[in-house]
């Protein structure tokens, strides 16, 4: 019979509140709200739970470059003798190599670096209604930001001269970002500098149905949701492929998969649906 998880004693320097917050409104963190969902319930898990706020230590510790504050949650996490298991929101993960660490470890990570991924969610906004679809698909914003791949850079030289694509550009303004999400049947949802984007999951709440475009796809809970229901998954190199693939659908798959869509996040990818997953993924045995 498994035991009752064991929460560890995370010391306050490994917990910091002070969070930069992003994406507006997100006032707490994955690790955080997964840390006060949890010790709310109780758990079976032979794993131990470290809950290190990795996104604000990480981030308040000059964006992880700050080689002693990695030293301070190294020699921390070494200390622990039985098998643990840690959740990162963080794009570059938890920062420490398993070859390092004598005692197994795994890490759930919504910033796409990790050994299991999970959502990288936010906080719902309130129901609005969908209205006309004025667009077939629309990107809202920062479209100066060149990180490691280039994709926004390539979308804009693939789709631009397209009229059914929309894209507002926001870094000089934030600008109507839910507005033109929920006229759109499709969101554009570039990788950013992690391997996913919140923009997924910011789509689907509305029941506009995301193009995930990315060299590496980080999706979660793949044993339980069929992601080709909810989401376009495409590669960089197959953009120039894009409007014909999207004005190929028909009307009735569309609608089928904006509601999809909205389902799948109340089920699955909202931070309440989250938790409950990552508890079930505990208790099955697929974290282990």
């Amino acid at each position: 019979m498994v035991k009752k998880m064991i929460t560890i004693n995370v010391p306050k320097i490994f917990q910091p509140i002070d969070r930069i917050v992003y994406p507006n409104e997100n006032n707490m963190t994955t690790e955080e709200v997964v840390y006060n969902e949890f010790s709310k319930r109780n758990i079976a898990s032979s794993l131990i739970y470290v809950p290190i706020f990795w996104t604000t230590y990480h981030s308040r510790s000059n964006f992880g470059h700050d080689d002693i504050a990695i030293k301070k949650v190294k020699k921390f996490v070494q200390s622990i003798s039985r098998p643990w298991f840690t959740i990162s929101q963080y794009d570059d993960g938890i920062l420490i190599d398993k070859s390092e660490i004598k005692t197994r470890f795994v890490s759930l990570s919504a910033g796409g670096k990790g050994d299991i991924p999970i959502p990288l969610t936010r906080y719902a906004w309130p129901d609005e209604g969908r209205g006309d679809q004025k667009y077939l698909a629309s990107f809202v914003g920062n479209l100066k930001t060149e990180q490691q791949t280039n994709i926004r850079a390539a979308m804009i030289e693939k789709l631009s001269d397209k009229p059914e694509f929309f894209f507002y550009d926001t870094s000089k303004t934030y600008g109507p970002f839910k507005d033109i999400m929920l006229r759109s049947r499709f969101a554009l949802c570039p990788r950013g500098y992690g391997r996913t984007s919140f923009r997924l999951y910011e789509a689907m709440q509305m029941g506009t149905i995301p193009i995930y475009i990315s060299d590496v796809h980080w999706l979660p809970f793949q044993k339980y949701v069929n992601w080709d229901d909810i989401c376009i998954r495409i590669f960089p190199n197959q953009l120039s492929d894009l409007y014909n693939t999207l004005t190929s659908i028909s009307n009735e798959r569309i609608v089928a998969m904006s509601e999809a869509c909205k389902r799948a996040w109340i089920e699955y990818f909202s931070y309440t649906a989250m938790t409950k997953m990552i508890i079930k993924m505990l208790e099955n045995g697929d974290i282990k």
